[in-house]
């Protein structure tokens, strides 16, 4: 996995929507304010991983393995076989709502359409699905780290 993607998603930020005191808010070189990827990503894999377990663990370790070596369709397609337990759809759902509404401009997946549907119309633009997939790749490693974590701590993110 290495961190091919990771100096990326500190570099790639989308501009909050615009409202009369974000535009007053500017900072000294008068850009506006701007969202971290790489902390949404953090909070997403957060999110993820409300209950640690080795089982949820596992799963994410495969999924990212899956996703490395297959792409995020196959990934999709692989939480969708472990939806028995309840883990793999959730991480599903959770994947696919940040998608929808990552950049706040322009939604990688814009549509409420079925995951495959969406993931397929997105495919046409190699740019939003190579972001996509450093996207997944980077909360399903935080996810992972969550979930390694003892319950009994907590962690802020």
């Amino acid at each position: 996995m290495g961190s091919r993607g990771m100096g990326r998603l500190r570099v790639l930020a989308t501009k909050e929507p615009a409202d009369a005191d974000k535009q007053e808010r500017r900072s000294r070189n008068g850009r506006s304010d701007l969202r971290n990827l790489d902390l949404a990503c953090a909070r997403v894999g957060k999110t993820i991983a409300e209950r640690p377990s080795k089982e949820l663990e596992n799963l994410i370790t495969s999924a990212l393995t899956v996703l490395e070596e297959q792409g995020i369709y196959a990934l999709f397609l692989f939480l969708k076989t472990r939806g028995g337990s309840g883990e793999g759809e959730k991480v599903t759902k959770k994947i696919y709502k940040f998608l929808q509404q990552t950049p706040q401009q322009a939604p990688l997946l814009p549509d409420n359409a079925d995951v495959f549907t969406s993931l397929q119309r997105m495919a046409k633009d190699l740019d939003k699905l190579l972001l996509a997939r450093d996207l997944v790749r980077q909360t399903l490693v935080y996810a992972r780290y969550h979930a390694r974590v003892p319950q009994n701590s907590e962690v802020r993110t």
